[in-house]
């Protein structure tokens, strides 16, 4: 997901088949053109299951997405004109069951 002034937008969906720091990444992709992204924590897709990048405005789900979290911090919050506040996605964040199969029905997939 990401946001654009104030607009949550899903751009792909990634299985995760592995966590890595950026010395694994770098071994990984070699051959990344312009080097890879500089960051503490790089996620790598599960073989197969990759797919193409989209950019669909999900904003109407926004309130109703649900992360897991032991802080109570399960939701996006919004802002007083409906907005979502991008820093909110700066972290890493793992959706519940329930609003990963919400954002598979969007891709038109199984979640």
């Amino acid at each position: 997901m990401t946001v654009r002034d104030g607009v949550l937008h899903l751009v792909t969906r990634i299985v995760v088949g592995l966590v890595t720091d950026q010395a694994g990444a770098e071994k990984h992709f070699p051959y990344q053109p312009g080097g890879v992204w500089e960051a503490s924590h790089h996620i790598i897709a599960s073989p197969g299951t990759e797919l193409p990048r989209y950019y669909l405005n999900i904003h109407r789900l926004a309130a109703s997405l649900r992360f897991k979290s032991k802080k109570g911090n399960d939701r996006l919050t919004l802002t007083a004109d409906g907005m979502v506040n991008a820093q909110q996605l700066q972290t890493m964040r793992t959706l519940w069951p329930e609003a990963a199969e919400m954002l598979a029905k969007e891709l038109g997939i199984s979640a």
